[in-house]
């Protein structure tokens, strides 16, 4: 489990660092400020404060998964039902990237590890 545990959290800080990059002010990349503080957290800055502002729709990340599709729909809704696994709003490919985006943010915001969760439904993971 170590080995696979460490594999998503490189995955998101590779998406992290995509999405949001930290160029330091002598040019220098540097890890995204939230990755590098939900991998290496400490009393001063915890991991549940990173991991709840990753999934805000403040930040963007979730909007910005959805609309560069990194999201696997699939492992996301139920063909059968056309609704969210995880919830009774309705999804299709047809629902507009704001609305998925929405319902995302949303199953995020009641997931007990949201991060873990994130990583399940991104494709190519």
């Amino acid at each position: 489990m170590e080995g696979k545990k460490e594999s998503w959290i490189e995955t998101l800080i590779e998406l992290l660092n995509e999405y949001d990059p930290c160029i330091a002010s002598d040019g220098e990349h540097r890890d995204n400020l939230w990755g590098y503080a939900y991998q290496w957290h400490s009393a001063v800055f915890p991991k549940e404060l990173a991991e709840s502002y990753i999934i805000t729709a403040r930040y963007g990340f979730i909007k910005w998964l959805v609309e560069n599709d990194k999201i696997e729909r699939e492992k996301f809704w139920n063909s059968e039902t056309k609704s969210s696994k995880y919830s009774d709003f309705e999804l299709s490919y047809d629902t507009p990237r704001e609305d998925y985006t929405n319902t995302l943010l949303m199953e995020l915001a009641i997931q007990d590890e949201p991060i873990e969760f994130l990583i399940s439904i991104l494709k190519n993971v």
